[in-house]
């Protein structure tokens, strides 16, 4: 690695060559191809961790059995190990323990950069909820916390949760969220002054999405108008999802309902009752192609997932970049956030006919094509990558390597 240029660590769950379309590795890829050395450390390996469980745990024991792997000359990654066991169960769901583990790797994350012959990062930019403690190996550091989910509402973290979070927020020179109810929510529940926090919503592979427009159509067999839905299919809301069948199919004599994500027997039962068509887990780079050759968007989550009270599902922001309709029920995002959403109500039968007849109204598509025809290139990575290095702790930065 170039001595003389900046150096940036990011921590996240997952392993470099993730099939998970995150945003944090999207940024790290833009940094890199501004000739930045970047350091790519996943969440350490706990006690307990003995071997994998699959291909992502297989990179991450790769990564630490080779004290690190370098993936380019200027991109290193790697996964510590640490000596304390932190869990969501009882008695390791303890503050200390989420906030320590970084301090009690074997060896440390600093030995490893130095025999590795790695910079020591100017700033790190810190993605997992429980990661402020690697400011502490690098003390007097710059540091960025990206905040893009409602932490607490995944089933798999500890509830100790927010008492960790706190700390990473307080510690960190500045925050990045990706909806305004998330920046709401950190200042009211966690004290944390407003013009700490900045805003900067999910961004688009603009690439992808300008090759898609000249591709061929995956669909061409499958009648329209084509709803399509991509996402996770364990958070779907199943009577949102087969009360919209319901209607679709009542109101239109031909039509497809398309379904890019895991398959389970729900969607298999529902497959078999109407024109539902499953093409399992995509490549992110494929699922535009499929987006612009479809009519209308699906957003089938629940208020019921805390998940989704402060923040945006990144396929919204696709398909509006396809010019879709997004049919949805409300979410409080939308009222912050410029986007096609047609809102349904589950408690009103003739809401959800509306909805449908609306979205796939002509005129109305025309509308939208107008209203968002730069909106691709504006929620490009490129364009966001751009405004995080106009952020002044950026800015301090490279001005340092510049003189």
């Amino acid at each position: 690695m170039d001595y003389n240029r900046p150096t940036i660590l990011f921590t996240r769950e997952v392993p470099w060559h993730s099939y998970y379309d995150i945003a944090t590795l999207r940024i790290a890829k833009r940094f890199a191809e501004a000739k930045w050395n970047v350091i790519w450390i996943t969440s350490p390996l706990m006690p307990w961790n003995i071997k994998p469980r699959n291909r992502l745990d297989e990179e991450r024991f790769y990564y630490y059995k080779n004290d690190g792997v370098f993936i380019k000359d200027n991109i290193f990654a790697y996964t510590p190990r640490t000596f304390l066991p932190f869990s969501r169960y009882s008695p390791f769901d303890h503050p200390w323990l989420g906030i320590n583990l970084w301090r009690f790797c074997y060896p440390s994350i600093k030995e490893v950069l130095i025999k590795k012959r790695v910079p020591f990062p100017d700033i790190v930019w810190l993605s997992t909820y429980n990661s402020s403690g690697v400011m502490d190996l690098f003390p007097g550091i710059s540091s960025i916390f990206h905040v893009t989910d409602n932490y607490i509402g995944f089933s798999s973290v500890p509830m100790s949760c927010r008492k960790i979070e706190k700390e990473g927020y307080k510690r960190a020179d500045c925050i990045i969220v990706t909806s305004p109810l998330l920046k709401e929510m950190i200042s009211e529940d966690f004290g944390i002054a407003k013009d700490k926090i900045v805003t900067l919503i999910h961004s688009i592979d603009y690439d992808a999405f300008k090759r898609a427009e000249t591709s061929s159509d995956p669909l061409s067999n499958l009648p329209h108008p084509r709803f399509i839905y991509v996402g996770n299919t364990s958070r779907i809301d199943y009577n949102l999802l087969e009360n919209l069948l319901k209607n679709i199919k009542e109101l239109l004599k031909d039509y497809s309902v398309i379904i890019i994500g895991e398959k389970n027997n729900k969607l298999v039962q529902l497959s078999e009752k109407y024109n539902l068509i499953l093409l399992g887990t995509l490549p992110s780079y494929e699922v535009p192609k499929y987006l612009i050759n479809s009519d209308v968007g699906l957003l089938l989550t629940s208020l019921n997932i805390d998940l989704y009270k402060y923040t945006l599902p990144m396929k919204a922001i696709e398909y509006t970049a396809s010019s879709l309709p997004i049919i949805s029920i409300k979410l409080p995002v939308f009222e912050h956030l410029d986007l096609p959403v047609v809102i349904v109500d589950l408690e009103e039968e003739d809401s959800i006919k509306e909805g449908i007849l609306k979205a796939i109204d002509h005129n109305y598509k025309i509308q939208i094509k107008e209203k968002y025809k730069d909106f691709v290139y504006n929620q490009s990575w490129e364009k966001s990558f751009e405004r995080i290095l106009e952020l002044n702790i950026f800015k301090t930065i490279i001005q340092r390597y510049t003189k």
